[in-house]
């Protein structure tokens, strides 16, 4: 299964520090927002289907980690220093307590100063997981409906789901192709209907090199 990162502006997710007194002790905020279109990466872009995250949430052994780094590791779900619930806005997280590490430390001071509140989680598919159809003016959108398996959430120093960012980019769009072409092997009959007469013989010698 192809393994994906998607990551949210921190106007978006809003992650920040709570608690009480002068110290808070947790963070919490938004790692992904339903219905919100990401940016269009050449021919593509997607959004993420309210319960995308329902199943994984009471499964996965899923991580908090900073920059999707397995060794700077911040919460879990299983030990309950990560709670994740999904909501009508999207994946609601809590990182309580921040632990007392070099990574815990450098990521709360980060986040209370304001140079961290961006976030991003890892993910693959469901069978079936996504749907593909294309938009009246000509890009196709890929809507996420059902993960197979989440893997972690991260505070994350680039907070781009991303439009500045070019390695982050250009990543986002060759998974969304990559996608696209196992989505099209799939579903040849239904790429056919929703393509217009113009690229109808591209899109059939392309599946057929598949």
């Amino acid at each position: 299964m192809q393994i994906e990162r998607r990551f949210f502006e921190a106007d978006k997710v809003e992650l920040r520090l709570a608690g009480e007194d002068d110290e808070p002790k947790k963070i919490v905020g938004y790692f992904a927002r339903y219905n919100e279109l990401s940016p269009t990466y050449g021919k593509f872009r997607e959004r993420i289907a309210p319960g995308f995250f329902d199943e994984a949430l009471g499964r996965d052994d899923i991580r908090a980690l900073f920059n999707h780094d397995e060794s700077r590791l911040l919460g879990r779900n299983k030990s309950g220093t990560l709670r994740l619930r999904s909501d009508d806005a999207g994946l609601f997280g809590e990182i309580d307590p921040i632990p007392e590490t070099p990574t815990g430390s450098e990521v709360r001071e980060n986040v209370r100063l304001g140079n961290l509140s961006g976030a991003s989680f890892a993910f693959s598919l469901a069978p079936d997981g996504d749907k593909w159809a294309k938009a009246a003016d000509g890009v196709w959108e890929r809507t996420l409906i059902r993960a197979g398996q989440v893997y972690d959430v991260s505070v994350v120093t680039n907070p781009f789901y991303p439009t500045t960012n070019m390695g982050l980019r250009q990543e986002v769009r060759s998974q969304l192709q990559t996608a696209f072409d196992e989505w099209a092997a799939a579903h040849p009959s239904e790429v056919v209907e929703l393509l217009d007469r113009r690229e109808l013989d591209e899109c059939r010698l392309r599946l057929a090199g598949l």
